[in-house]
C-alpha cells in the first residue's frame, strides 16, 4: 500500500507545480505561505507552518462528527486511507470524501500566501453533502 501511495505522490507531483519543481526552472522555490526554501509537495499539503491549524481543526470536526478518535496524520489528510484506521463503509467514505474537500480546499489556494479556512471547508461540505442528500 506504501508502494502506492508514493507511486501515486510522485504522480500528482508531476501535475502539480510545487515551488520544490519549480527550481528547475526559477531560482526561489519558496512556500507562498511560510517562505520555507523547499516546498515540496509534503510541505505543501501537510507539514506548512500555516497549515497547523487547518487540520487539526479537520480532524477535530470529524472526530466528532463521526465519534471515533481521528488523529491528525498525514497519509489520511493527503490520500484519505490509512494504515492504523480500519474504517469502512459509510465512515470511511466520508473521511476520504471530507478530506479530498479539503485538499480541494488547499489547490484553490495553493499560491495564496493565506492558508485555507476551516469555515470554507465547512461550507464546501455542508454543500456537496446537501447535494448528495436530494
Amino acid at each position: 500500500m506504501l508502494e502506492l501511495v508514493w507511486c501515486t505522490l510522485w504522480d500528482i507531483e508531476l501535475i502539480l507545480v510545487t515551488p520544490d519543481w519549480l527550481k528547475y526552472i526559477q531560482s526561489n522555490p519558496k512556500c507562498d505561505r511560510c517562505n520555507e526554501p523547499l516546498a515540496h509537495l509534503i510541505h505543501m499539503y501537510w507539514s506548512c507552518p500555516q497549515l497547523q491549524r487547518f487540520w487539526p481543526s479537520v480532524f477535530d470536526m470529524l472526530s466528532t462528527v463521526l465519534q471515533i478518535p481521528l488523529q491528525p496524520c498525514p497519509l489520511l489528510a493527503i490520500f484519505g486511507v490509512s494504515e492504523t484506521l480500519q474504517c469502512t463503509g459509510r465512515n470511511g467514505d466520508i473521511i476520504a470524501f471530507t478530506t479530498l474537500l479539503a485538499r480541494r480546499r488547499l489547490l484553490l489556494s495553493w499560491k495564496s500566501p493565506k492558508p485555507p479556512s476551516f469555515s470554507a471547508w465547512l461550507s464546501d461540505v455542508m454543500f456537496f453533502f446537501k447535494l448528495r442528500k436530494k
